[in-house]
């Protein structure tokens, strides 16, 4: 999820460069059409499928539906190395905890 919305349309605009099938946007995520998008994003956010999901997890379960392999990447403490990872490892749902 990600709240500001600047770093929403990066998002889009970096879906659009890696020609990505397309973006899912989660809880209190803003969508499209908003001004502050479509600032950062310079129309990616045109270009660039999208769906909405109230729930995380609800969206990795209709991804996983749909045949894709899901993985989840962030800088925590005591993380693997990226290059460590393996498209054939049996990815797992972490929900983090709500602080």
């Amino acid at each position: 999820m990600c709240a500001a919305l600047h770093n929403v349309g990066s998002v889009f605009r970096t879906a659009d460069a890696f020609r990505l099938s397309g973006v899912c946007l989660c809880g209190i995520t803003g969508r499209p059409p908003m001004v502050e998008i479509h600032k950062t994003a310079l129309g990616a956010e045109d270009s660039v499928d999208w769906e909405y999901f109230e729930d995380p997890l609800a969206a990795v379960e209709a991804l996983r539906r749909r045949g894709y392999l899901i993985f989840a990447v962030e800088q925590v403490a005591g993380q693997s190395a990226a290059p460590s990872a393996s498209p054939h490892a049996r990815p797992e749902i972490r929900p983090r905890p709500r602080q």
